[in-house]
């Protein structure tokens, strides 16, 4: 067969009658390569199971993206409900206490000068309880913390 006619009747014949003597081979389409062409209206129906198939895996897809969607946006509502969303400053200054060294700032800036560090370093090592520097840092709340700073 020449790459640029279709094939013969016979050709294709030969090669599905081959096909339905193989019992392996009986219940598969044949290959495109084996026919020479695209099969017409001889199986339709893989090509509709293929459609139904991609359908499904989509709509499962946009499930598990739905779902984690979901995940995330609780996950943030949960992290935003911290006792640090409840101190509204205003700008104004933020007393700190070190928890190692026992000993008060009367602002961020004052303990971020003290580690060499910047101001924001200290709020955010407050708000995830992790260490500045050295140090772990706390809001000042003077029941708890025995002085002022």
């Amino acid at each position: 067969m020449s790459g640029d006619r279709p094939p013969s009747l016979d050709a294709l014949r030969r090669v599905l009658l081959s096909l339905e003597q193989d019992p392996l081979e009986r219940d598969r389409p044949p290959l495109f390569f084996e026919t020479g062409c695209l099969p017409a209206e001889r199986f339709p129906v893989l090509h509709e199971q293929q459609i139904e198939e991609n359908l499904r895996w989509a709509r499962e897809r946009e499930q598990r993206v739905r779902q984690h969607a979901r995940r995330v946006e609780r996950r943030l509502h949960q992290s935003s409900r911290r006792d640090h969303r409840r101190r509204h400053t205003h700008g104004r200054r933020q007393a700190v206490w070190c928890v190692e060294l026992g000993r008060g700032f009367g602002s961020l800036t004052d303990a971020a000068e003290f580690v060499g560090r910047a101001p924001s370093n200290v709020s955010q090592a407050i708000r995830l309880r992790v260490k500045c520097g050295p140090y772990h840092w706390e809001h000042f709340d003077p029941a708890k913390h025995p002085s002022r700073c």
